[in-house]
């Protein structure tokens, strides 16, 4: 397969967007909005009214949890074993010098794996994205009429699988699942090609053969904007990982971008260094914000599943007394007058703002500490 140079899409036609409300997760860091939230919930609601109390969707999701859980988890829980004690410790601190450009990569990120994510098969999206099979009245009982209005829904995922389960992918999922028809299948095919795109990527960029199996993709953090979502991870190839950065459109899939370079060594180059710049733009153009931080905590390393925590530290001996006796005090002198203190100027906050070319602005905050706390 010849290896042809990516190219960066459109912009969106559709006007810029307002800045967005979002609600920021302490446990995951993860950034969403209230609407995403109560779809959440809507999410979960029906999946108790209609999905459980259907008895062939019951049947449908038995075997297929027996299946992931005899097959697939004992792989998946191996793997999330290696990422924690190899990638993480290697990988977290490599791209340091990316952060002050708008790039923290998956490894920024804690990684919080979801083991039994075939109890969530219930619900469409975390089904599609995990199960080898397509059932017709599985769906169906989900989406009802809109299912057949829209052919597009009518197909299986090519690739199950391929996203490693994480909180922030089925988390994600919950929400998107309750949006409007469209959306959801503009999610889909975004997920789609955005394997499809990192794979692209990195056999232009490490110019050879790369193909994508399951667990091969982590997404550990995602970001809800107008009309869009950030999601960011790292993924494996060539026995090597690598971090990315995407935006998927939920009006127009044809701007969706992923952003993934496959040299660490230095500075980012001109084109890579473009090309993210554009990426950060089309976030800010959709009501998101890119936070440069100088020197950014970056999230804990994951304990691997059987870690076993170091023991406490000994304390040090309490050291001898020392036989010589102490000196005489100086006579205490008398006081001096206190000086006057110089004046403190005022303190300026460090603000950055990046102005591209109108339309989008990009407004980038330094903020301390890691991000999503």
């Amino acid at each position: 397969m010849p290896v042809v140079k990516p190219v960066i899409p459109p912009k969106p036609k559709a006007p810029a967007r307002p800045p967005v409300q979002v609600i920021k997760n302490p446990h995951n860091g993860n950034v969403a909005t209230p609407a995403h939230h109560a779809r959440v919930e809507e999410s979960h609601k029906r999946e108790q009214a209609v999905m459980r109390n259907d008895v062939r969707v019951n049947r449908v999701v038995n075997v297929h949890v027996e299946r992931y859980r005899t097959e697939f988890r004992p792989v998946f829980q191996t793997r999330y074993n290696v990422y924690s004690r190899t990638y993480y410790p290697h990988y977290r601190e490599t791209y340091r010098p990316w952060y002050r450009h708008g790039f923290y990569g998956g490894f920024y990120y804690p990684l919080n794996p979801v083991y039994d994510i075939q109890d969530s098969f219930y619900n469409p999206l975390i089904f599609w994205l995990y199960s080898d099979s397509y059932d017709d009245h599985y769906y169906n009982a989900w989406y009802g009429s809109d299912y057949y209005q829209y052919r597009e829904m009518q197909a299986q995922f090519r690739r199950p699988g391929v996203f490693f389960p994480t909180e922030a992918m089925r988390d994600l999922a919950f929400g998107v699942s309750t949006m409007p028809i469209r959306d959801q299948f503009n999610f889909r095919n975004g997920l789609t090609k955005l394997a499809d795109n990192l794979e692209e990527k990195l056999r232009y960029g490490l110019d050879s053969p790369v193909y994508l199996g399951r667990n091969d993709i982590v997404v550990s953090h995602f970001e809800m904007l107008n009309d869009a979502i950030v999601l960011e991870g790292f993924v494996s190839a060539e026995a090597r990982q690598f971090p990315f950065k995407a935006i998927l459109d939920l009006n127009e899939t044809d701007s969706n971008m992923v952003f993934v370079p496959t040299e660490t060594e230095g500075e980012p180059s001109d084109e890579q260094m473009m090309e993210l710049r554009v990426l950060n733009e089309r976030i800010a153009y959709y009501g998101g914000s890119v936070v440069i931080e100088p020197d950014p905590t970056p999230a804990p390393i994951p304990m691997p599943d059987d870690s076993i925590p170091a023991p406490d530290p000994i304390p040090a001996p309490d050291p001898m007394p020392d036989p010589t006796p102490a000196p005489m005090p100086d006579p205490i002198p008398a006081p001096m007058p206190d000086p006057i203190p110089a004046p403190v100027p005022a303190p300026v906050p460090p603000v950055v703002i990046v102005n591209p070319t109108p339309p989008p602005v990009v407004v980038v905050t330094p903020t301390p500490g890691r991000r999503g706390d």
